[in-house]
């Protein structure tokens, strides 16, 4: 059984025979030769922030219940307290020590620190942005690492810890986050300075 096309009405490619025309001025083809362009239906799935935070939210809502952390909503983010847990833990279960963890690590440690180290690495290499670099001053860079991330551990916590607990109206946390205030207005202007010279 034969395949007929007019001109306008699409196009198609034979596998093994030439085109030939009939008197209409259209395209005559065998079936069975005929070959159909791909049609590609759809856009790629684009992950966006909102898409990550809910992820992120659901996981995390999912975690505390499986491990039953009361209360959960006090625990944020953090690269500060979940890189102490993981280390602490690590350190009590191998040696026998009996640092102080968190509730949601007690059962097992969040890997918080090494799934953003992990993903962000992954990314980079994916898309090939992935690159070697090295500080102008390393020593005084980690310096005001080491720094930043005791100052959390004594504040209680990420900016997000604080945010929950000034919302409860904790006094530890009230004061943290005008620390947190305090010290990023008082970066600011200290950048600006050090640009200006």
């Amino acid at each position: 059984m034969g395949a007929a096309q007019c001109k306008g009405a699409g196009r198609r490619r034979s596998a093994s025979r030439p085109l030939r025309k009939d008197s209409r001025n259209c395209v005559i083809q065998m079936a069975d030769t005929t070959t159909v362009e791909p049609v590609t239906i759809g856009r790629p799935l684009r992950v966006t922030a909102m898409h990550t935070g809910v992820a992120a939210a659901v996981l995390a809502v999912a975690a505390g219940a499986f491990f039953e952390v009361r209360p959960p909503e006090a625990y944020g983010l953090c690269m500060a307290c979940h890189g102490r847990d993981l280390v602490n833990w690590t350190l009590n279960a191998g040696l026998g020590t009996h640092l102080a963890v968190a509730p949601a690590s007690l059962v097992f440690p969040v890997l918080t620190t090494i799934g953003v180290f992990g993903g962000a690495l992954l990314a980079a290499v994916l898309r090939r942005e992935f690159r070697w670099w090295m500080p102008e001053r390393p020593v005084p860079s980690f310096a005001y690492g080491a720094i930043v991330m005791n100052c959390a551990l004594i504040a209680g916590g990420c900016s997000i810890r604080l945010l929950l607990r000034s919302a409860a109206g904790e006094t530890a946390g009230l004061m943290g986050f005008a620390g947190m205030v305090a010290g990023v207005v008082a970066g600011t202007y200290w950048l600006r300075w050090s640009a200006s010279r």
